[in-house]
């Protein structure tokens, strides 16, 4: 038995995801590196617009850096986790989590991720993600092929991502809804189509400016969401974590791996809890809690503890 680490990706951040710090007087010098970098006040509000927020200019160094702070607040605190696991955005800040880098070099990473992302997407029309829930894989395929969108994520047989141009999207969204009204469909707050063949360049980008860091050891393994292998040395998560850009990423197969790996406690680190439920909804008897459905760190390391027991 041990402890997984899970870290989340975008669209579930808000104004107020980093109130809760405030309690933690230990994390302000990190908090204050992270305003500067991106000029913007993070207490007792984000400063930012929505539009902002959701810009992935804003969103990832943000959710990334919060992920980073709040498992600096615990990790002397509780056992040394078996492994880590990220989903999208999350995969970074779970190397920077398992002691691939440090702060900054986080924050680099994830203001870069961001700007290549935002010039690939730029080469084409508008394009977001749509999730889909009671659909079969064989449905998917089937309706992605004739709609020209691309599965994205899978987060349980039935629960799924796709990306594609918007146009594309609607199209598939309103055909869905007419035809299958007991599925669940849900926009994603993101403006490009993550995890499809649409950022090709921004994975090659990513991939040139991963292999010019000088990497630390890990002190955890990661297990990669694209292709579910486990990771040992951060240079050789390289090609994992710049080809989760553009290829679909299997997020439920890595949380089956975390468990083969003897994990049977998670705790998800950065913003909202959306982690939590689909973990939850896979069914795999895991003790699952976010960060934030905690008052106090207190709490957080009482129910680990616990529950490893």
């Amino acid at each position: 038995m041990g402890l997984g680490i899970v870290c989340s990706g975008q669209g579930n951040q808000s104004f107020g995801m980093f109130s809760s710090l405030a309690a933690y007087p230990e994390s302000e010098a990190l908090i204050n590196k992270l305003e500067q970098q991106l000029s913007c006040q993070l207490f007792p509000q984000i400063l930012l617009s929505e539009q902002e927020l959701f810009t992935n200019h804003y969103a990832q160094p943000l959710i990334a850096g919060l992920s980073y702070v709040q498992w600096q607040l615990l990790k002397e605190q509780l056992p040394v986790p078996i492994a880590f696991a990220g989903y999208s955005l999350g995969e970074l800040s779970a190397y920077a989590c398992g002691g691939a880098c440090d702060f900054n070099v986080l924050i680099d990473l994830a203001k870069k991720r961001a700007e290549l992302m935002d010039t690939a997407a730029q080469q084409h029309q508008l394009s977001t993600l749509l999730a889909i829930s009671g659909i079969s894989q064989e449905q998917l395929l089937q309706n992605c092929s004739i709609f020209s969108v691309y599965p994205a994520i899978q987060n349980s047989r039935d629960n799924w991502v796709v990306g594609g141009l918007v146009t594309d999207l609607q199209c598939l969204y309103n055909m869905l809804s007419l035809k299958f009204p007991m599925f669940k469909l849900t926009w994603i707050k993101v403006s490009l189509a993550s995890h499809t063949l649409l950022l090709n360049n921004a994975s090659k980008g990513f991939a040139e400016y991963l292999g010019k860091q000088s990497w630390r050891d890990l002190t955890t393994p990661i297990v990669a969401t694209v292709d579910n292998q486990v990771i040992y040395t951060a240079k050789d998560g390289i090609a994992s974590l710049s080809q989760q850009i553009s290829k679909m990423i299997h997020f439920s197969h890595a949380v089956e791996v975390m468990q083969e790996l003897g994990v049977n406690v998670i705790l998800e680190l950065g913003a909202g809890k959306a982690l939590t439920n689909i973990i939850n909804n896979l069914n795999l008897g895991l003790k699952v809690r976010s960060f934030n459905d905690f008052s106090s760190l207190a709490g957080i390391v009482n129910w680990v503890n616990k529950n490893l027991e």
